[in-house]
């Protein structure tokens, strides 16, 4: 997961000001993909592409045998977001450090931009109708570029071991592939020291990259990739 910080911003009235009057406050974040501001009060992906997570018709995939579903964040989602995610066992494999702690005005932050910001599409990841986790899929070009998305993905320390983790990354592998006929290519960062992430990605059909994808950064990472004619047929049957 990256995490975007978020503030309200003040746009004073300049000659090519959206609003006819006064200043007009506008949400920004701060993406450390593209870094720099972004909009979070922009559109959102096409719809086409907001749906690239939903099940596929023509067969059950790996989070609905394992009992999953995937949602947008709610703002009545925040006690239990905190809960998972405030655990520095999981910022130690994240790319941002720990906000020690992590407090209110910032899971809610992070929640608003989870679901506003225009280049990706984040999902919680529900067991029992109770969040456990999430999954993201990033592009590059704000969005434009559909070629090429960047997998992310988090699980409350509570439910390591139980082949969440797994499933999570076989279904929306499925799914992101089976949604978007322009989706050419996955890749997904591994903090260096982070073997069991390594192996999950492997297991679904991932493999190791020799340099970081162009523009991607984080070079002392590890970096997977998959393309759509190899994917296994197994990660959505």
């Amino acid at each position: 997961m990256r995490g975007c910080l978020v503030q309200a911003v003040n746009e004073s009235k300049t000659g090519r000001a959206r609003h006819a009057q006064g200043s007009a406050a506008a949400l920004r974040a701060f993406d450390p993909a593209a870094i720099a501001w972004v909009d979070a009060g922009a559109r959102a992906l096409a719809s086409h592409a907001e749906d690239i997570l939903a099940p596929l018709r023509k067969s059950e995939d790996a989070l609905q045998r394992a009992g999953l579903t995937l949602r947008a964040w709610l703002p009545d989602d925040l006690p239990e977001f905190r809960a998972l995610l405030d655990d520095p066992q999981i910022w130690a494999w994240l790319p941002e450090p720990y906000p020690d702690p992590l407090d209110e005005d910032t899971a809610r932050t992070l929640i608003t931009a989870a679901g506003t910001l225009p280049h990706h599409v984040v999902r919680a990841v529900l067991s029992e109708g109770k969040p456990v986790g999430q999954l993201r899929l990033e592009w590059d070009d704000g969005g434009r570029n559909r070629r090429e998305a960047e997998i992310s993905y988090w699980l409350g320390q509570a439910f390591w071991g139980a082949g969440f983790g797994s499933a999570m990354v076989a279904g929306a592998v499925a799914r992101a592939f089976g949604n978007d006929p322009a989706l050419l290519r996955l890749v997904a960062k591994v903090h260096p020291e982070n073997q069991a992430s390594a192996r999950l990605l492997q297991k679904v059909g991932f493999h190791e990259l020799a340099a970081p994808p162009k523009g991607r950064g984080f070079a002392d990472w590890r970096w997977f990739a998959l393309r759509r004619q190899h994917r296994p047929q197994a990660t959505g049957g």
